[in-house]
């Protein structure tokens, strides 16, 4: 009969049984999330390291080798119940520096088996950016010693949305300032799910408005930083709604910041195959919330999506993606130059909406 895997340890795992007192002998800090894991590790440094020798009782090692990594931890504490051993970026559980050498395979069982003595008197972080190598031996010896109650696996995993708004909302409140959820919606949607990077653009963003203030969309433009794949939607949605000047003039800068023609035309496809989504759900009747969580976008963009949509016909935007494609193929197979590709993909998507704007305008004032 199989074994029966412990379901996995998380965020909220560790510091519930940090509030709790309970410490484990290891822990493997790992994930994508690296403002939560980081604050993990300041919290569980001032669960261990008390009384007037904490500096003393604290070793922290870089990408060492097995030996050293045993020798701090068999170290007593000085006038303490335990010391801390914080071991970050080893490449025997990711991409250190000593990654692909030989003797990692080594050092990897010398630790698997040091793991199942380890001593009471310390406690050992093996603190890992971003994820950890779920292949590498000291990752299997570690999994296997979570069944003995003295290791855990923590992974830090990028936060939900609806979680980032929460925390958002949550940070300008205890700054004093007024922001709706709509409003901490758009921001994650400018800024992308790190958590480091919400935390530096709420901070900004509350400086800027002040205590008392609110924090709203005028507020977002004029300091938050926006990611490249809000730089994107920005300019698929200015294309799309035919102001040809304003888009040119976006593509330029980004351009100048150095992103690359055929990475932005793949975006820009991706944008396009949105539109015709929202679109086809529109059509067939299908509610905002409904379409937002098909999509896999927030509300407010379903709704200007939705308007967008309104200038093209079905065909025109079963098309739009078509273009995008065929022009990053001809590229990529040296048929036309990157320079001028993305550029006359924009102006055939402009073109459509000019005629259909033309129409609109010429049904309007027959109405008249």
């Amino acid at each position: 009969m199989a074994k029966k895997e412990a379901p996995a340890y998380n965020e909220r795992d560790f510091f519930r049984d940090l509030k709790a007192g309970k410490l484990y002998a290891c822990y493997c800090l790992e994930g994508e999330e690296e403002f939560v894991k980081e604050k993990a590790l300041s919290d569980l440094r001032a669960a261990v390291l008390d009384g007037p020798m904490r500096e003393l009782n604290e070793t922290r090692l870089t990408d060492p080798e097995a030996d050293e990594v045993i020798r701090a931890a068999e170290t007593l504490p000085l006038m303490a119940d335990r010391r801390l051993l914080i071991v970050k970026d080893s490449h025997l559980l990711g991409s250190g520096p000593k990654a692909g050498e030989e003797g990692q395979a080594d050092d990897a069982d010398k630790l698997a088996r040091y793991l199942s003595q380890l001593p009471d008197t310390t406690v050992i972080v093996f603190w890992v950016r971003g994820a950890a190598d779920k292949r590498k031996r000291l990752y299997k010896a570690l999994k296997d010693n979570v069944s003995s109650g003295r290791c855990v696996i923590c992974s830090f995993e990028r936060q939900s949305e609806d979680d980032l708004r929460k925390w958002i909302v949550r940070r300008c409140r205890e700054n004093k300032v007024t922001i709706s959820d709509e409003t901490a919606t758009r921001l994650v949607f400018r800024t992308g799910n790190s958590l480091t990077q919400i935390q530096s653009e709420t901070e900004k963003l509350c400086d800027y408005v002040g205590p008392g203030g609110t924090a709203d969309e005028e507020a977002l433009d004029a300091v938050v930083t926006q990611n490249l794949e809000y730089k994107v939607f920005d300019l698929s949605r200015t294309v799309l709604s035919g102001d040809a000047a304003k888009a040119f003039r976006m593509l330029e800068a980004l351009l100048q910041d150095g992103e690359d023609r055929v990475g932005l035309l793949s975006l820009l496809g991706n944008q396009c195959r949105q539109l015709l989504k929202v679109a086809a759900l529109s059509r067939a009747g299908a509610r905002e919330t409904e379409i937002a969580r098909t999509v896999g976008t927030p509300d407010f963009v379903v709704r200007q999506t939705q308007m967008l949509a309104r200038r093209f016909s079905m065909e025109e935007m079963a098309r739009m993606p078509q273009l995008c494609v065929q022009a990053e193929f001809e590229i990529k197979s040296g048929r036309i130059q990157a320079e001028g590709g993305l550029e006359k993909v924009m102006l055939e998507i402009l073109a459509m909406g000019g005629r259909n704007g033309k129409m609109d305008r010429a049904a309007a004032g027959a109405r008249r």
